[in-house]
């Protein structure tokens, strides 16, 4: 009975999703807030912040678009764990002849709907990050929020497949949540912060919000069914889109940007030496990444025995270690080492933990490995502050917009080519052939080399300062 419903309602949704960023805009300008400048205790030392000015200092902080960046993670978790059980259902229905199984079926329904998602996520989230840099953040984080809850709302109602490809191509349309917020973190972080303050929303987008969201929707699947844990997940997203509009206020850029288009946008990653070497390593390291994560249940079960609920367990293990990492050694590290050489150990960190991974035997050992990996991580909001360093003034989110657009396209990659690339060398190991190809742990080897690589180049960067004040950078 709501398949109709929906399908009615579409377009006036759709109409409205269009309506958000340019209404929002208008809704927010009157309620942006300006950062706090200290008053000049030369001229004045008894003069203390006014009332007005302490409100924006605290609206200026980091942490809110921190936690609605939380929020929209642990919305898609949730949903992620129960989407093959929910498409298994859907593909039994639709099969003929009462077959009672369809688990082939409906992880190619998976394939698909990721795939529409991923498509539309690249055509779109370069477009509403850079118009973020003209119209403030806000608009797009409200649209991305409520993007996903109507997706997720569609996708629990609706039995049909053109229902659910139209929910996943509505998520994927409105998707910009990750480099909007991260955008307006920059826009409220001084220089020296700037690291540590993204550090602060990476780790817990990362590693807390997947772990605890894909954790939580597999419990509810478990036992409620698949419809329960995307109805939570689709809640999630809605409280969002609430604490979006009441708890978030703009910050007056320092200048306005004009629209700057895909092609443009991502000339930007292109415009230095150092943004050129930092998109690189972003990407390769992320190429890793979602190399380890496509194929980590299968090999862990292959070659230790290890069931989904182990595994999963181990994941939840290393998201918490990816997390407190990103967190705390950014702000350790680069007083120590500079920001170039703390990356470049970080790398170099991701690289040894996965050929551990790749070519130990033991159990122990494959998880002492994994924790590297995810120790090694921290490098993420490192390179991310270089990135943002290297923008021009006023297109923070256009830049990050770019990023995003490539790294979505380096994870549609990697996740169809590296369980491949598993797969083939288990089909080599069985036939006998020699050498590393035909190591079933091989692309953990292949990934420590999309990791180490990048950490060769950052050396031949500009040399930071060493030894730097420890409280300067904290």
């Amino acid at each position: 009975e709501f398949a109709p419903v929906a399908m009615r309602a579409c377009p006036l949704v759709l109409l409205s999703l269009a309506s958000v960023p340019l209404g929002s805009a208008f809704y927010g300008t009157s309620q942006q807030v300006v950062p706090y400048v200290a008053p000049d205790s030369s001229k004045s030392p008894e003069l203390g912040p006014p009332a007005s000015r302490r409100r924006s200092r605290s609206a200026a902080r980091p942490y809110v678009p921190t936690l609605l960046a939380f929020g929209y993670s642990l919305s898609v978790a949730m949903a992620t764990a129960a989407m093959p059980i929910r498409c298994k259902d859907m593909a039994l229905d639709e099969l003929p002849n009462g077959a009672s199984e369809a688990l082939p079926e409906g992880l190619s329904l998976v394939g698909g709907f990721f795939a529409v998602d991923m498509l539309f996520t690249v055509l779109f989230t370069p477009i509403w990050s850079s118009l973020s840099d003209v119209f403030g953040r806000k608009p797009f984080m409200l649209l991305s929020s409520g993007g996903l809850g109507l997706g997720w709302v569609i996708l629990f109602g609706a039995k049909r497949l053109p229902y659910l490809l139209m929910g996943r191509a509505l998520d994927g349309m409105t998707s910009c949540m990750q480099p909007v917020a991260t955008s307006a973190v920059a826009d409220r972080s001084p220089p020296k912060k700037l690291h540590t303050h993204l550090a602060m929303l990476t780790g817990p987008v990362l590693g807390a919000a997947f772990s605890i969201g894909f954790l939580a929707g597999g419990i509810l699947t478990e036992n409620y069914g698949a419809d329960l844990a995307i109805l939570v997940a689709a809640v999630v997203a809605g409280a969002n889109f609430v604490m979006t509009l009441i708890c978030f206020h703009e910050v007056t850029p320092q200048s306005r940007s004009r629209y700057r288009g895909p092609i443009a946008s991502v000339a930007m990653l292109l415009r230095t030496k150092k943004s050129v070497v930092a998109s690189m390593a972003y990407l390769l390291f992320f190429t890793a990444l979602y190399g380890i994560r496509s194929t980590f249940a299968a090999y862990a079960n292959y070659k230790f025995g290890l069931d989904r609920t182990q595994a999963g367990g181990i994941q939840a293990l290393c998201g918490v270690t990816l997390t407190i990492a990103q967190i705390s050694f950014p702000a350790l590290l680069v007083p120590l080492f500079g920001k170039n050489g703390a990356t470049a150990l970080g790398l170099l960190l991701f690289g040894i933990g996965s050929a551990i991974c790749g070519l130990t035997d033991d159990r122990t050992w494959f998880i002492i490995g994994n924790l590297i990996v995810s120790i090694g991580s921290y490098v993420v909001p490192l390179l991310l502050s270089s990135i943002v360093e290297e923008a021009p003034k006023g297109a923070t989110g256009a830049a990050l917009g770019a990023l995003e657009q490539v790294n979505t396209v380096n994870r549609i990659i990697s996740f169809n080519m590296v369980p491949q690339l598993f797969a083939r060398s288990l089909k080599l190991a069985d036939e006998g052939h020699p050498g590393l190809v035909a190591t079933p742990g091989f692309f953990f080897l292949a990934s420590a080399a999309c990791a180490a690589c990048p950490a060769l180049l950052l050396p031949h960067l500009k040399t930071e300062e060493r030894g730097r004040d420890s409280a300067e950078c904290l």
